[in-house]
């Protein structure tokens, strides 16, 4: 529900009110004045992005992850769901093959199956007529995730792995003949399908051996011994059919190690592990992410099921080939063969001595943790050098582009994700994996992005997600106002999740078919995200967020986005909460900040110029070493080389003592560590490297060192992302809160440039001429709702734009008090269960009609306290004569609950922004004559959906409606201040 209090008292006071995203400009008003012509963009402006910001092309808008019950799907329901997205505004969608999960059900995967003739028919008909209606299609990248490949051999060298470990332990200086110890075998269930007809067998994944050791234990217990690592004894070389035979030197507590490795036999339903359904037949198996026989697998037989219509389909209307979050190293220790080559190849030292820190606590803790550094740069150079680029190069190779999200949501895998996200076509990152840690992840992802030159940064974007939200249940402004947040993070690219095929696929069994009692449709997912698309109400009126969406993205997308501050990272996968920076002291001042690793300071981009780190892309002011007792001697050398050049460094707390890493011998690692304070201490004697004892020391060492903050603004709550292109500066700024604010926002930007305010719900631009200049900076003073946003240009002055007016509304001074308008006439489009015979997603429309009603919600009134739908509203009013002295007027709706459209007289206002409930109509009214007002609203579905299916029974019942009070507010332009 989305309220605002009255402005009736809101003076002459000159600012920019923002209720939405940019929406008045210079006083609390429209874009326009009342009877102005609406701007499809500023006349004159030369920037494409503001020629095209009323109508962007379509490439620039949100799209959807489309689940398919892999290929159980009729091709005419496929293509009427492709068409309501076009007809929705959207970009286009992603197919996903996903149906069932912990409570699913097979379905044939011979007739059905990912990959199957059917399937690749079904993508190719998707593609074509993607191709007639403007769309792009991206699909991701095998059934489910992660990337599998169907009837991929467990025991293969393609299949994912893992090491495991299994140990005996000896005393007293006993001898040990006996097998080496193996660990409990992993079984798994392989599934075949005959005729509908599921089989399944158990099978073994096969045991293969790594290394066989002795280590003296230094504590612990039998079951989790601590290992000493300087006894490590290796006994490899003397196993014999199975079995070693070693006495040991002492009477001292010794155990004796079996390192192996074997398939994972992962599925691809990480990290939950609960998949019910089978994909294809034979059942897919995830690829090894550090090899190239694991990528090879996929590409190969990708390549195989795709026809030469297909492939030329995906050259026309492809977008991205999507690779979803790197799982396999969920509840299993993530192995390749080769890793013990690879790793003394590109580390200069054997792994070998060192295998039982994988597994077991050593008591040399500091040798452990720079060996299992070494272990994790092996692993993400691998995942880099053999997974995501052959990948990247294979989509490429097919006309699309690679997207990916580098990174795993549970600790396991190590990516240096800054780095890979810079080497990504398209990087992706999520809200919902992202809920715990909130905004570093993303800070982290667009980074790497930004030195990485790569223009998209995607969101897998689940409306609801860290709000408690269930599908059928997010409005409209949950959707709007959680997407600014992602917006002010570095996203500019929204895939919303997400669209299910409409109708339930058949069991294999025959048991389970398409039915009413199913209703409203197929979910593959549950009770977990939305369920978007024309079965909910609010899709009537999709349009208008799709149109905002594109306008925000479009400009978003434009130019190159500048940051403030870099914090320099070396943390391996997402951040952890000791990981994050402490920011609040800096971003209290209004920088911003984003995220450096030793991968992104090793790009071309890494350079300095005018004292900016990364000139052409995010131009960082300064980086910060925050508490880093460790660090990469060949980061530390780039970062002493770029202070050398005039970048400004501080380091919080004491300088790095020893590097990341570790070598051959102790001496080598000592002679690291000599090397590496000697880079630190030259960094730290130059004039431009400051020492802070703490994060909130920053701000004013960066005062000193002469580094101002981009934009600021007197309330913190409002953050602010900035992007450039030579001709312009553009602005987003952001209301954290969930509460209005008032604030002054203060703009860096050229001497010669005026604001201008776009408002991405209507398409309108507007020029600010009273903006104050003051210090070579622009003032605005700014009001911004509770999640809200707002759009501010800096261009030309002489671009044509209609300046927005000094707006009044407060009464007396020939201004007659607001009109209210109680009564109203509701008719309710009521959206009921399909009835049975019908199929799930058929809705049953039943019409209720009330008269002369005050105005309340839904839930109040008997016949519609449980209904989802379509209301429409109705009052007359005649403007009194007394009126004709004011300039305008605005419809103050007080509160609404649901999406909504207005109609004066039966003309459409327009789009209106659905997080204010304030709309300027003076344009469309006249004094003494009388005007009808329908107002329509759009709810979500959960009211209906609630009393109909039982997991959704002890969701709380929603308000829905026009809540009210309802007025006419008159208002009064000033035009010497317009």
């Amino acid at each position: 529900m989305t309220e605002r209090p009255g402005r009736h008292d809101v003076g002459r006071r000159t600012f920019l009110q923002v209720i939405g995203v940019a929406t008045v400009a210079a006083a609390v008003g429209p874009v326009l004045p009342a009877g102005a012509a609406p701007n499809a963009a500023a006349r004159g402006a030369a920037v494409p992005v503001l020629r095209d910001f009323a109508t962007p092309p379509r490439a620039a808008g949100a799209l959807f992850r489309w689940w398919w019950p892999a290929a159980a799907v009729d091709h005419d329901v496929l293509i009427d769901q492709l068409r309501s997205v076009a007809d929705g505004g959207y970009r286009g969608v992603e197919i996903g093959c996903l149906y069932g999960i912990s409570d699913g059900y097979p379905i044939d995967p011979d007739r059905f199956g990912y990959g199957s003739p059917a399937w690749v028919e079904a993508v190719e008909r998707v593609l074509a007529e993607a191709d007639t209606l403007g769309l792009t299609v991206d699909i991701t990248m095998g059934p489910h995730w992660n990337v599998s490949v169907p009837g991929l051999d467990v025991d293969g060298p393609a299949s994912a792995k893992e090491i495991v470990f299994a140990h005996q332990e000896i005393r007293g200086g006993t001898p040990y003949r006996a097998p080496v110890p193996r660990p409990a075998d992993r079984t798994y269930v392989d599934r075949t399908a005959e005729n509908g007809v599921i089989i399944s067998v158990t099978r073994t994944a096969e045991l293969h051996p790594i290394a066989v050791q002795a280590l003296r234990t230094a504590g612990g217990t039998p079951a989790a011994p601590v290992v000493d690592l300087a006894s490590v004894v290796d006994l490899t070389d003397q196993v014999s059919d199975g079995t070693v035979d070693w006495t040991p030197p002492d009477a001292e507590t010794w155990v004796i190690i079996g390192f192996w490795y074997r398939g994972s036999a992962l599925k691809p339903d990480l990290p939950f592990q609960n998949l019910v359904p089978m994909y294809s037949d034979p059942e897919p198996r995830c690829i090894d992410y550090l090899s190239t026989a694991g990528t090879e697998a996929f590409t190969d037989y990708f390549e195989t099921i795709l026809p030469r219509r297909t492939r030329q389909l995906l050259r026309r209307c492809g977008g991205n080939f999507f690779d979803d979050s790197v799982e396999v190293g969920y509840r299993s220790k993530v192995w390749t063969p080769a890793l013990l080559e690879e790793f003394r190849a590109r580390r200069g030292y054997a792994l070998t001595p060192y295998l039982a820190l994988l597994g077991y606590s050593a008591s040399e803790a500091t040798v452990a943790q720079r060996v299992k550094r070494d272990v994790d740069q092996t692993m993400n150079d691998l995942y880099i050098d053999h997974h995501l680029r052959p990948f990247q190069r294979f989509a490429n190779s097919m006309g699309m582009r690679y997207q990916a999200q580098p990174y795993q949501t549970q600790a396991g895998f190590p990516v240096d994700v800054a780095y890979a996200s810079a080497l990504t076509d398209v990087p992706e990152g999520e809200n919902f994996g992202f809920t715990p840690r909130g905004s570093e992840d993303w800070r982290l992802i667009a980074s790497g992005a930004d030195m990485g030159g790569r223009t998209i940064v995607s969101d897998e974007y689940r409306p609801g997600a860290g709000q408690g939200r269930v599908p059928y249940e997010s409005t409209v402004q949950d959707l709007v106002g959680q997407a600014n947040g992602q917006f002010a993070l570095g996203v500019n690219r929204l895939r919303m999740v997400g669209i299910p095929y409409p109708h339930v696929p058949p069991s294999s069994d025959g048991t389970i078919s398409d039915n009413h009692t199913h209703w409203p449709g197929f979910h593959p997912i549950g009770t977990i995200p939305e369920a978007m698309g024309p079965r909910n109400p609010t899709w009537t009126m999709t349009s208008d967020v799709s149109g905002y969406f594109a306008r925000v993205q479009h400009l978003l997308q434009h130019g190159v986005r500048r940051t403030d501050l870099a914090v320099y990272t070396q943390v391996f996968g997402l951040l952890a909460p000791g990981d994050i920076f402490d920011s609040a002291a800096v971003v209290r001042e209004g920088y911003t900040y984003g995220y450096v690793s030793p991968g992104t300071l090793s790009l071309p981009a890494a350079t300095v110029a005018n004292r900016r780190l990364a000139p052409h892309g995010p131009a960082y002011q300064a980086l910060i070493i925050d508490n880093e007792n460790s660090m990469p001697l060949e980061a530390a050398e780039k970062i002493d080389a770029l202070a050398g050049r005039g970048l400004p460094v501080i380091v919080i707390g004491e300088p790095p003592a020893t590097a990341s890493g570790y070598a051959e011998t102790p001496d080598q690692a000592a002679s690291m560590d000599a090397a590496l304070r000697a880079v630190v201490a030259h960094l730290l004697s130059r004039r431009n490297v400051r020492r802070a004892a703490s994060s909130g020391d920053v701000p004013d060492i960066l005062t000193a060192l002469g580094v101002a903050p981009a934009a600021t603004s007197t309330d913190p709550a409002v953050r602010a992302i900035r992007r450039t292109d030579g001709a312009a500066e553009y602005h987003f700024l952001h209301n954290t809160s969930g509460q209005p604010v008032t604030t002054v926002v203060s703009l860096s930007g050229a001497t010669n440039t005026v604001p201008y305010l776009l408002d991405p719900w209507t398409g309108h631009i507007t020029k600010l001429a009273t903006a104050r200049r003051r210090g070579g900076r622009t003032e605005l003073e700014v009001e911004l709702r509770g999640l809200a946003a707002a759009l501010v240009v800096l261009g030309p002055p002489t671009w044509t734009a209609p300046a927005a007016p000094s707006r009044s509304t407060t009464p007396g001074s020939g201004l007659p008090d607001p009109l209210p308008l109680p009564r109203w006439d509701l008719t309710v489009d009521d959206w009921q269960p399909a009835r049975p015979g019908q199929p799930s997603s058929t809705m049953h429309h039943v019409r209720w009609t009330f008269d002369d009603i005050a105005l309340t919600p839904w839930s109040e009134i008997a016949d519609i306290a449980d209904a989802s739908g379509v209301g429409t509203y109705t009052t007359r009013f005649t403007l009194p004569s007394s009126w004709r002295g004011a300039s305008g007027a605005y419809l103050d709706l007080g509160a609404v609950a649901g999406s909504y459209r207005i109609r004066v007289d039966g003309t459409a206002v327009g789009a209106v922004d659905q997080l204010d409930t304030r709309v300027d109509i003076g344009s469309h009214l006249r004094p003494g004559r009388t005007s009808t007002i329908e107002v329509e609203i759009a709810t979500n579905l959960i009211n209906r959906v609630r009393v109909t299916q039982a997991p959704f029974a002890a969701r709380p019942r929603q308000d829905y409606g026009l809540l009210g009070p309802v007025t006419i507010v008159p208002y009064l332009d000033d035009p010497n201040r317009s």
